[in-house]
């Protein structure tokens, strides 16, 4: 912004401040009213002034970093709308829906439907492109490379959502690491988990990395699968030393970045999640049995692009993974960005997402993506114990014989290496600058870093250690040798000097010391590596040039620091023959370096800059000065601290505490390739390596998940996450904050044996369809946000703990502040309880008034059951610098989706709700108001009309603001009040903050202002031939009609006009009886076409109503004449044609039985048709027999019934465990010869047997079928309402003719008998539908039985959040709850989808009950065509065999355009009620058919098959 617009604005907020009285900022949900409002040249001044704002609203899935016009090849990720299968999944999931084959194709169908759509219409636009990949599962969208001139031309497209540029992503520089145990699954606790018998085995996990080398032994029998994303095939092979050498382009060996254009870091993680024990070294997987899969998304130097990695995360959840991990990923820190989003949508899906939370610490923000994402558990990088090594070093010539020395070991000087008060000095400035440079690398490489003993930062001291330079006694160059004048005036200062023999001459040399060992073999012990006396060369810095002409065969090489990593040094000194190595400082102070084990190491001491520069002194002055190493010390620390460069949260946007959780990640062993696809001579004897980073603590916890996943199979990914973070260990919180360590260390054993949950029930910000949405987020810790203002604020969060074992036992809880701000307080309302099944608490915050500053609220909630505790992790922050709006919407209080302004009962404006919160606090702001039927209007020409409301006042951070709006607005043309008129508009947001900035934003969905009743326009006096197949028809007019349009240009919304307005009709006689009634649709042109056939000649009456949404009700009456003879069509309801009722079947009774059976106590008893004996059972429970009468049976066959029926209704189907119906051999081959079925009625049940059926339950003993009836549970849904007995049939397998049972239910407890269906119980009480019924009565279903199980009558209430007033509601929740047609997510129904030639294949399947599913029908020619609606009754006349040729009742006008193979299936259809025609009297058999019209044809089937 200008000076001069700065100056101006100033100037006018002191006029403003004379003139607007200052006001309050309004506490939550109270409304402001109008009454403030700025004058018309305030206002309009001001929108002059603010017209210069972001306008984010233009573009908002645009990335800045794109919107740029200048030519070059660009490449880009693209996201559409239709939700991908993950994220079908997951919503299923969470709405207790199932989600099996069918739908998960199903939805795969409509995701590439929509892609290819997309990719026309860039050839359409003339958009050049590439397209690299194509996503379905957890991510629905195209990766691409296209001109940067023509992005921006995307969004453009229908059904783009964001476009993203496609960042690089990598594997960061190696760096020096601290060596830790070679196993860091015993230190977690894993070995104890295995011990219990839980390995992993059975559970996959998908590794998204650089590939796998799975030739290595210790992953060979590990590696299950996978693919490349880099090459395109099915080979995840690590990027191999031959790719290099084969390489055209030449590339170098080693990158600016110290990466080798091989890469090792997928292999390494692999080994560290499923290693199999095949070695010497102890490189054991945490989950040692899991099913290792590879998906390649980095190449060489492992750089590689998020589109590469959204292509693993895809395949991964396309492949059925249970756990993905993913050390790697890019510096945003961004909830929202398309990897983050893919993850997320992964979880819903049912697979457990790991990721490394980045290696850009320890400073706050420094979280990276996807580890910034919602769902995932994100791990951090803390220390495992440590080995330590030291010895007793003696230096001597051969003057004097070893171990003769007159003075004891120098171990506590300043100048001694075991000093406890001596720090790590800073190295000399070029060295610090060349650590700069690598720092500079290592936060510009976008990635999870990890950190590799043999390659290695600069060698530099630690920077907490800089303050330490005060200890220096000398001044002089460090880089210069030592001389010995200084050794001499060491000498004189005994405190700070190397012991040595006094008054010895200088040719005699006698120093001990205690040096700390910072490298060795790992193949080998330095004590016996290090077992005799060793001559000492001197080596300079230690570079390939200092080892020239030198020979150090079988000797010690004493080097300085300096220039060079260590590694390197080492490395140097091994390739010149050196045995051993002792690295002296060339800053004052010990090294304090420790690098631990390696095979490319040999034995190297550390000694401090006074006693090296003595060392060396003396060895310049004694060639002959050797050397020899005893009393080798072994410690080991303790571990778990936090590893500096560990990326810290909390995540942007969200401020979720990241990491979740945190585990070694320091110096870990584990396998590198030896590349042994390419080298048949490979070796793999030493094929094992340290690196340290992130990306090695999180396949720690990818194994652990493995691990639990193995022991609960049925666990959610947000079960999995919350035990993790549930049984962490809480390191130092004194040294530690909750945004360092978040729930704290993994503990295998505490997670797997934990009796409890304790589960957070919270929500997040998450991405869905292009805009952020509250999300239900199940998590172990809790973000109470951000509070800005000085006013009081109690928030409450809600917390459930669910038992997991058999015991649940009393809990203590308690709240443990580890950070503070004066006033906050943390509570819980229940300090103890007993736990049962469940048990739920309210955590509160409370923040009193006047805080100021920026501070935080953090800490634990421990849950304490005996020697089990739980914790939480919360925080809370104060003031926190977040900027700009953060929402603003309009909506009333019964419609938040293009809402209406309320009309009051006289019909004039009530009021909108205009709601609007920001992130900081701001001190004016302004309210427009847009109208979007006339975007060119206004002063400006661009849609702003006036202002609803301004002012100048505080408004303060997250609190939400109302305004009650009426309708009334400031006109900026002519600055008077004025009422806005009927039309569509939206609210734009300015504001100004307390450091003058702007921001703006507008509400993302416009709303309606409608006083007027829709209009029906037609003739009122109508005289039609019923030859000319009569039509009645006219126009709506109606605000709806007109704003259409606009809802697509302006909004992208598409509207239907016919789902906005109910129009319906009645056609009255003279008598005013009625001839024919129903519904019509209004077109989006406002017109309309009411079919009249069937209608004999003579005067009617037409009545239409057309109803909107907001209530209002057009009418109209027409006086219609027919003349002409009687066409087809309905017939006359008052004398209708008789129908076809249908009837039922009764049951016999009484009859004396003759059956035998085993003799038992009590004595058999006759109910009804058959005779019953009982016994005990060994559990105590009780069966019966039921011998069938043999008398009864013998005259069902010779009767003239269809069937032979039996009655044992008598009988207390419920006192027994389950009752056997049994008949001798004899009479059942008499039954079957009959042909007759046999049907048993029971107490709320009837089974039938066809005499098919009977050989499937007879023996040579005879026929025995056991059945068992119990009293219902209730649905595995809220959907779902069991009412009525459960019945079991009993069986061995599964029959080979099905059974017609019908259950009998109470139609009192019913609400629709057409939503009843039939439901196969599980053992848990979880119902399956059994398929659709073979017929259906009030207060009975019937339905086949295929096998034994479990059956009960359930009603299922299906409803869908965008079919509330849609015309056919009714018929899609009925089709829906009888489970032909599902919903397409997020309680959504879809009904204008259009539907494809497989989806309706699939849904007659379903009716007809073919055993064909989705997934064959997906894949036929044509599949993914969209249906029409002549093959849609095509296809019907298929199903059901319907050869029909009646082609003569067809009276569409556009008969024509039927096809002639398609007429009699048309015809009969037609006729049957089944179908029927369009707008105008058409068939439009080319048309395409959406949701909403083939649920109205699958229910009108269902009826007419007597299902429903």
């Amino acid at each position: 912004m200008s000076k001069k617009l700065w100056s101006v604005l100033l100037s006018f907020l002191l006029t403003l401040s004379l003139v607007v009285p200052a006001a309050g900022a309004a506490p939550p949900e109270k409304q402001i009213e109008l009454d403030n409002s700025l004058s018309a040249d305030e206002a309009r001044q001001l929108k002059d002034i603010l017209k210069q704002r972001a306008k984010l609203a233009e573009f908002p899935q645009l990335e800045q970093s794109l919107r740029r016009s200048s030519a070059g090849p660009a490449r880009v990720i693209v996201e559409l709308s239709a939700e991908p299968v993950a994220l079908a999944k997951g919503i299923s999931s969470l709405q207790g829906q199932t989600f099996n084959s069918s739908a998960e194709a199903k939805a795969e169908a409509q995701v590439e439907l929509e892609q290819q759509t997309f990719i026309r219409s860039l050839n359409t636009k003339n958009i050049t492109h590439e397209i690299s990949e194509q996503y379905r599962y957890a991510f629905n969208g195209v990766s691409m490379e296209i001109d940067a001139s023509q992005v921006e031309a995307l969004l453009d497209i229908p059904g783009v959502l964001g476009v993203y540029p496609d960042v690089e992503v990598s594997v960061g520089p190696k760096d020096e690491v601290n060596p830790y145990m070679k196993d860091t699954g015993p230190f977690i606790g894993a070995p104890d988990v295995w011990d219990l018998g839980y390995t992993g085995k059975g559970v996959k996990v998908g590794v998204i990395d650089t590939g796998i080398d799975y030739t290595h032994p210790v992953l060979i029998d590990a590696y299950k699968g996978g693919y490349d994303f880099v090459d395109n095939d099915d080979d995840p092979y690590e990027t191999t030393p031959l790719d290099w050498e084969n390489d055209p382009s030449h590339p170098p060996e080693v990158n600016d970045r110290g990466s080798t254009y091989w890469t090792d870091h997928g292999t390494h993680v692999a080994g560290t999640i499923g290693a199999r024990d095949a070695g010497e070294y102890g490189v054991v997987g945490i989950a040692p049995e899991a099913e290792i899969y590879a998906y390649r998304v980095l190449g060489p130097y492992g750089n590689g692009y998020s589109s590469w990695v959204l292509g693993g995360i895809d395949r991964s959840v396309e492949d059925g993974m249970d756990v993905i991990n993913l050390s790697l990923g890019s510096a945003r820190n961004d909830p929202d960005y398309v990897t983050s989003v893919a993850l997320n949508n992964a979880a819903l899906a049912g697979v457990t997402p790991v990721v490394a939370s980045g290696n850009s610490g320890p400073d706050r923000w420094t979280l990276g993506s996807p580890g910034a994402a919602a769902f995932v558990i994100t791990v951090g990088n803390s220390t495992g114990p440590s080995d330590e090594i030291a010895a007793t070093t003696h230096f001597f010539t051969p003057a004097e014989a070893p171990g003769e020395s007159t003075e004891g070991i120098n171990a506590g000087t300043p100048g001694s290496e075991k000093d406890p008060e001596q720090f790590v000095l800073p190295d000399e400035p070029n060295t610090e600058a060349q650590a700069d440079r690598d720092d500079a690398a290592l936060s510009a490489s976008s990635v999870d870093t990890e950190e590799r003993v043999p390659g290695g930062e600069t060698e530099s001291s630690d920077k907490e250690h800089d303050g330490n330079a005060d200890q220096s006694e000398e001044g002089s160059n460090d880089d210069e040798p030592g001389v010995e004048e200084e050794a001499s005036e060491a000498v004189k200062e005994e405190d700070k000097s190397p012991s040595k023999i006094d008054n010895a001459p200088v040719t005699v040399v006698n120093a001990t010391y205690e040096l700390d060992l910072m490298a060795w073999n790992l193949a080998e012990d330095p004590e016996v590596v290090l077992d005799r006396d060793f001559e000492l060369v001197y080596a300079d810095l230690g570079k390939p040039e200092d080892f020239a002409d030198k020979d150090l065969t079988g000797k010690i090489a004493l080097i300085k620091r300096g220039d060079l990593a260590f590694v390197d040094k080492i490395a140097n000194a091994k390739a010149a023959g050196a045995v051993g190595a002792i690295v002296f400082n060339q800053n004052p102070g010990p090294i304090d370096v420790l690098l631990g084990d390696s095979f490319a190491f040999i034995p190297t001491f550390s000694m401090s800059k006074e006693d090296g520069d003595y060392i060396q002194s003396q060895l310049a002055a004694n060639p002959d000065l050797k050397v020899n190493f005893s009393d080798f010390k072994r410690d080991r620390t303790l571990g778990d601290e936090m590893y500096v460069s560990s990326s810290r949260g909390p995540a942007k946007k969200t401020l979720d505490i990241k990491p979740d959780v945190i585990a070694p990640g320091t110096s870990i062993l584990s396998s590198v390739p030896r590349y042994g696809k390419v080298d048949p001579n490979a070796d793999y004897s030493q094929s094992y390596d340290r690196l340290t980073g992130t990306s090695m603590a999180s396949p720690h916890v990818a194994g652990l998940a493995a691990l639990i996943l193995e022991k609960h199979n049925d666990w959610s990914p947000f079960d999995v996450k919350v035990a993790l973070m549930n049984n962490a260990k809480v390191l130092n919180t004194d040294v530690y904050e909750v945004m360092d360590q978040g729930a704290g260390r993994v503990q295998a054993l505490q997670t797997i044996q934990a009796e409890a949950l304790v589960k957070v029930l919270d929500k997040t910000s998450y991405q869905e369809y292009g805009s952020a949405n509250q999300q239900d987020n199940i998590t172990g810790s809790i973000n109470f946000g951000n509070f800005t203002g000085q006013s009081a604020k109690t928030v409450q969060k809600k917390i459930k703990v669910e038992r997991i074992g058999s015991t649940g036992g009393t809990f203590n809880v308690a709240i443990n502040d580890t950070k503070s701000t004066p006033g906050v307080h943390v509570t819980v309302d229940k300090t103890s309880f007993t736990l049962q099944d469940q048990e739920e608490l309210t955590v509160t915050l409370q923040v009193p008034e006047g805080i100021e500053g920026i501070s935080e609220q953090q800490g634990y909630i421990t849950f304490t059951n005996g020697s089990q505790s739980y914790s939480v992790p919360y925080v809370a922050y104060f003031n926190l610098e977040i900027t700009g709006v953060k929402y603003v919407k309009a909506y009333s209080d019964t419609e938040s989706y293009l809402p209406h302004v309320p009309l009051t009962e006289t019909g004039e404006l009530g009021e909108l709700n205009l709601a609007f919160e920001f992130y900081n606090p701001m001190q004016l702001v302004i309210v427009n108001l847009y109208d979007s039927l006339h975007p060119e209007a206004g002063v400006d020409g661009d849609g702003i009309i006036g202002q609803v409301f301004g002012a100048e006042a505080p408004f303060n951070a997250n609190i939400p603001y109302t305004l009650g709006w009426t309708g009334k607005y400031m006109d900026y043309e002519t600055g008077e009040i004025a009422e806005v008129q009927d039309g569509l508009y939206s609210i734009e947001l300015l504001s100004l903050d307390m450091n003058n900035k702007v921001h703006s934003d507008h509400a993302a969905i416009p709303f309606f202002v409608k006083r007027a009743a829709p209009v029906i326009q037609t003739e009122q006096n109508v005289k039609l031939s019923s030859k000319n197949k009569p039509a009645l028809t006219g126009t709506i007019d109606d605000l709806y009609v007109k704003a259409a349009p606009a809802m697509w240009e302006e909004w992208g919304i598409k509207f239907d006009v016919s789902e906005w307005l109910n129009a319906s009709y009645v056609v009255k006689r003279a008598n005013q009886s009625v001839a024919k009634q129903g519904s019509f649709d209004v077109e989006q042109d406002g017109s309309f076409n009411i079919a009249l056939d069937g209608l004999s000649p003579g005067r009617y009456a037409v009545e239409m109503t057309v109803k909107d949404r907001q209530g209002l009700q057009g009418t109209a009456s027409v006086t219609l004449q027919l003349t002409g003879v009687p066409g087809p069509g309905n017939p006359d309801p008052v004398n209708p044609d008789p129908g076809n009722s249908g009837g039922g079947s009764g049951g016999g009774g009484g009859g004396s039985s003759s059956g035998g059976g085993t003799p038992s106590t009590p004595a058999p008893e006759v109910l009804g048709d058959a005779k019953v004996t009982t016994k005990k059972n060994a559990d105590g429970s009780e069966s019966a027999t039921a011998a069938l009468s043999e008398t009864k049976i013998a005259a069902g066959i010779a009767g003239k019934d269809k069937e032979v029926k039996l009655d044992v209704s008598k009988l207390d189907f419920t006192k027994y465990s389950d009752v056997a119906f049994t008949l001798n051999k004899a009479t059942i081959d008499k039954l079957k010869a009959s042909g007759k079925p046999l049907v048993i009625t029971g107490n709320g049940f009837t089974l039938t047997v066809s005499a098919d059926a009977l050989d499937d339950f007879t023996t040579s003993s005879g026929f025995s079928l056991a059945v068992s009836v119990a009293a219902s549970k209730a649905g595995s849904s809220s959907t779902l309402n069991a009412v009525s007995s459960v019945v079991s049939v009993k069986h061995g397998e599964k029959f080979k003719h099905p059974l017609l049972l019908t259950l009998n239910y109470d139609p009192a407890k019913v609400k629709d008998k057409r939503k009843v269906g039939a439901y196969l119980q599980s053992e848990t009480g979880d119902l399956k539908s059994a398929g659709l019924l073979e017929s259906s009565t009030r207060g009975s279903i019937t339905f086949s039985v295929n096998g034994p199980g479990s059956y009960v009558a359930a009603e299922n209430t299906v409803s869908f959040n965008d079919i509330v007033s849609h015309w056919a509601k009714d018929e899609i929740e009925v089709t829906a709850s009888q489970h032909v047609t599902n919903g397409t997510g997020a309680g959504r129904f879809s009904p204008n989808n259009v539907v494809t030639r497989a989806e309706f294949a699939t849904l007659l399947d379903r009716i007809f009950e073919t055993g064909i599913d989705w997934e064959t029908r997906s894949k036929e020619a044509g599949a993914k065509k969209p249906l029409t609606r002549e093959e849609m009754v095509m296809m019907m006349a298929e199903a059901m065999d319907i050869d029909s040729t009646e082609e003569s009742l067809l009276s569409f006008h556009d008969n024509s355009l039927i096809s002639e193979d398609a007429r009699a299936a048309v015809s009969y259809f037609v006729t049957q009620g089944i179908v029927k025609g369009v707008n105008g009297n058409r068939f439009a058999p080319g048309e395409t058919s959406t949701r909403a019209q083939v649920s109205i044809i699958a229910y009108r089937l269902l009826g007419a098959l007597s299902k429903i």
